[in-house]
């Protein structure tokens, strides 16, 4: 579990499952395709997964014919990649980077978000469980 995420996360019905934690966010009722058809994916890098991620992880993610944006946050330092499919050409993605003091423009979504929200309450002077690369 990367630094500053609760154990158990409190009111929002998540539930853990091996290494992953498990977010209700979509509509569970019959018929319905975003938990099929995801727009957005978000992965935390750690130096164990990072390989993965970025290699094998990404290319199936964007050759799901639903997922609009794929965003990468690196749990050591304020950093933040967003890969946006082009409307126009879905063989075509921009690659984002977002730093502090950016907002992160999640189109699929409609959300803006700070840099500085997405780590909020995240210590980087804390001991860290994964050793940075």
């Amino acid at each position: 579990m990367c630094r500053g995420c609760p154990r158990q996360p409190q009111g929002i019905g998540a539930t853990r499952q091996g290494n992953f934690l498990l977010f209700p966010v979509a509509d569970r009722r019959r018929g319905n395709t975003l938990i099929r058809s995801p727009r957005i994916v978000v992965e935390i890098l750690s130096p164990s997964t990072e390989t993965l991620d970025r290699g094998k992880k990404l290319e199936a993610y964007k050759a799901c014919p639903t997922v609009q944006e794929i965003v990468l946050i690196n749990q050591f330092m304020q950093a933040v990649e967003v890969y946006r499919c082009d409307e126009e050409d879905d063989e075509n993605w921009q690659h984002l980077f977002y730093g502090p003091g950016s907002i992160v423009a999640l189109a699929s979504i409609d959300v803006p978000l700070t840099v500085e929200e997405i780590y909020k309450g995240i210590n980087f002077d804390e001991p860290l469980l994964e050793q940075p690369y």
